[in-house]
């Protein structure tokens, strides 16, 4: 019971915790190298660590995948015009916020992979501890009707004939 409720509580973290996943991305390697294009491994560490950053954050514009990898974890080819530009922006000097400003100016709000409110943080924390709560209360009831199950096994019911012989017994040890 203990496991099924653990495996449960487990379950309901991954899921909600799917939003969190690029944050925890593999590193992408380098960029293609086509003539002209920028090198991801030819840049400065801090340069590759805010690129990566950024790539994490910022979604991959490409229709087909209905907005749904960062660029960070976009394998196919589409990424690379949204990455060469953020590395082209890093080159020249640019600060983060400035980038993110153009690619939402550039590729709309669905560009950015964080939640813009509170709801969209407070929201799933708020449906684990909901599951949690459930949870509790449904194993909570299944020990107490266990416990009372056992107590009735239990139990034995004396009929009136033998409460009498015991009321007999008692009276002659008195």
């Amino acid at each position: 019971m203990r496991r099924s409720v653990a495996s449960a509580l487990l379950v309901s973290a991954v899921l909600l915790a799917g939003n969190a996943a690029p944050a925890f991305a593999q590193a992408v390697g380098a960029v293609h190298d086509h003539a002209g294009k920028i090198r991801l491994e030819e840049l400065p560490v801090e340069l590759r660590t805010r690129a990566r950053t950024l790539w994490s954050n910022v979604i991959c514009a490409c229709p087909s995948e209905n907005w749904s990898k960062s660029l960070l974890n976009c394998p196919d080819g589409c990424a690379d015009a949204q990455k060469q530009e953020i590395l082209q922006h890093l080159q020249d000097g640019w600060d983060d916020e400035a980038i993110l400003k153009e690619q939402l100016d550039k590729y709309s709000s669905r560009v950015i992979g964080a939640p813009d409110d509170v709801l969209s943080y407070a929201l799933p924390l708020a449906a684990l501890v909901a599951s949690v709560v459930v949870l509790g209360t449904v194993y909570a009831s299944l020990r107490r009707r266990s416990a009372q199950e056992r107590a009735e096994r239990g139990t034995v019911r004396a009929d009136e004939g033998e409460l009498a012989a015991v009321e007999r017994e008692l009276q002659e040890l008195r």
